[in-house]
This record gives structure tokens, sequence and C-alpha cells, in this order.
């Protein structure tokens, strides 16, 4: 298993825009970034970040004044599984 990395808090760039970064888990080989505008994860979107080495990613076309939550996950490839 691969363990959580920990993830920084977001900030808000403006325009629809927040960067999410966290710290580097050296086993994974990529990260899950889950976002929704509920608790629940409803009706979420998944972004996924190949590549074990890059701490941060933008997510673009969020809507104005509205609340998002955010999980991070990593993960690592067995096989290209």
């Amino acid at each position: 298993r691969v363990a959580a990395p920990t993830m920084l808090a977001p900030k808000n760039t403006g325009k629809g825009q927040i960067t999410v970064s966290w710290k580097l888990n050296t086993k994974g080989t990529g990260y899950q970034i889950c976002y929704a505008t509920n608790k629940s994860f409803q009706k979420s979107k998944t972004v996924r970040v190949k590549g074990g080495r890059s701490p941060s990613k933008v997510l673009k076309g969020l809507g104005k004044g509205e609340t998002y939550y955010i999980k991070v996950r990593a993960y690592k490839s067995v096989s290209d599984q």
C-alpha cells in the first residue's frame, strides 16, 4: 500500500482556479485529486497527475463563490495496472 500524501492548504488563485499542493510520496507513481462542491463527493471530478515528482496541480473552470472539497491520494502502478 502507498501511504496517503499530506495535502497542504489549497490556494485560491482567482479566475475560477485553485492550486492544490501536497507533500511528495516517494513510493507512489502518481496522484489522484478528487474534488466536489459537497462533502459526500457526489458528482465529483477526478484529475490524475502522472509521475510521482509533481507536488501540485491547478484546478481550472471552478465556479466563483462555490466551496470545494478536495481529496488527494497517491497510487502506484504495478505491471501497467
